[in-house]
């Protein structure tokens, strides 16, 4: 009894000792334990480097058992300690899609208006750069409209004709045009997307249309 007293103990200090080896290697990567796998990986570490610190001949199976028995009792607890250390990807009201955060206003706002307004926001108007990011725009838009509603993003051409440039800087690389789109017809500088489908479409800038915002986590 005695002997199995101080085995729990010895566990209970080990695992106190391993969790705050977790919780630091995730407070230094906290973007890159978002997902519970990430912090399941973790975990799974931890219990080895319990099972390797008991690596020794006498009753090695018995306190193996010991230990993961023990761990699984104090994993659920651990998980919410590790979890709480990183904070939120995204801000209230704004949904994570890969390494941005996205959010759909459904205010009627001019092409210029709704930049400067994403701009307030932390953010621009919504580059895309894969048909995946395309794909959850459209369908995002779609959830909370009920349909393809015409949406402002940050495409522009108003510099160069035909250069298409992202309000945000960034590549402007991955298109999804509608067919015989762009057209400029009328001076169209600006881009929308659900224009027939998911596909997008120039238009003039002074329009008034919702949009979407990205900024980066």
């Amino acid at each position: 009894m005695a002997s199995a007293f101080r085995l729990v103990l010895l566990l209970s200090s080990i695992i106190g000792i391993l969790t705050i080896k977790a919780v630091s290697e995730i407070k230094n990567n906290c973007f890159n334990f978002i997902k519970t796998d990430r912090l399941e990986a973790v975990f799974i570490d931890v219990v080895e480097d319990g099972r390797n610190m008991f690596n020794f001949g006498w009753e090695k199976t018995k306190i193996s058992k010991l230990f993961v028995s023990a761990q699984a009792s104090a994993q659920s607890e651990n998980f919410g300690e590790a979890a709480s250390v990183c904070p939120a990807p995204c801000p209230p009201g704004w949904t994570q899609f890969g390494s941005r955060c996205f959010i759909f206003y459904y205010q009627s706002r001019t092409w210029s208006d709704a930049e400067k307004f994403c701009i307030s926001i932390g953010g621009n108007l919504a580059s895309i750069h894969s048909l995946d990011e395309n794909n959850f725009i459209s369908e995002m838009v779609e959830r909370q409209t009920g349909y393809s509603r015409d949406t402002w993003i940050g495409g522009y051409d108003a510099v160069s004709e035909n250069t298409w440039l992202w309000s945000d800087g960034s590549a402007f690389e991955f298109t999804h045009w509608h067919t015989n789109q762009p057209d400029n017809s009328g001076s169209q500088h600006c881009l929308e997307i659900n224009y027939g489908g998911s596909h997008w479409n120039d238009i003039r800038c002074s329009m008034g249309m919702p949009f979407v915002c990205a900024r980066d986590i």
